[in-house]
């Protein structure tokens, strides 16, 4: 998403040498307008972007989940740690462990397009 100068890669690198089984960072964007209109008078009319990032830890057999809506630096390393500690939490109490298939990692930059844009309805 551009704004961050961590690296990402090297974050997850250390949860997974703390103990997690898996790790994944899933960031997303979006663009939205807002158009209030009433008897055919337009109220209001903004729009804006939001920017967020999840981040997911299995640990022991157990998750643990975290998102935020800013891509700040220390913001992201505190996704990761939350994460991490909610998983290796929650791993104490649980008694049926969740185990991943064994398949190859996969990395993707996903873009949707609406078929038609709100501003032109």
């Amino acid at each position: 998403m551009g704004d961050s100068t961590l690296d990402i890669e090297d974050i997850l690198q250390r949860v997974l040498k703390l103990g997690a089984e898996y790790c994944d960072v899933r960031f997303e964007g979006s663009a939205r307008t807002i158009v209030e209109v009433k008897d055919t008078e337009l109220k209001k009319a903004y729009s804006g972007m939001e920017k967020g990032a999840s981040v997911r830890v299995l640990y022991n057999g157990s998750w643990g989940f975290c998102s935020a809506n800013n891509l700040l630096d220390r913001t992201l390393k505190s996704l990761f740690e939350s994460a991490f500690k909610l998983a290796k939490a929650s791993s104490m109490k649980r008694k049926e462990k969740t185990r991943l298939a064994d398949v190859p990692a996969a990395k993707a930059h996903v873009i949707w397009h609406v078929k038609k844009a709100p501003l032109d309805i």
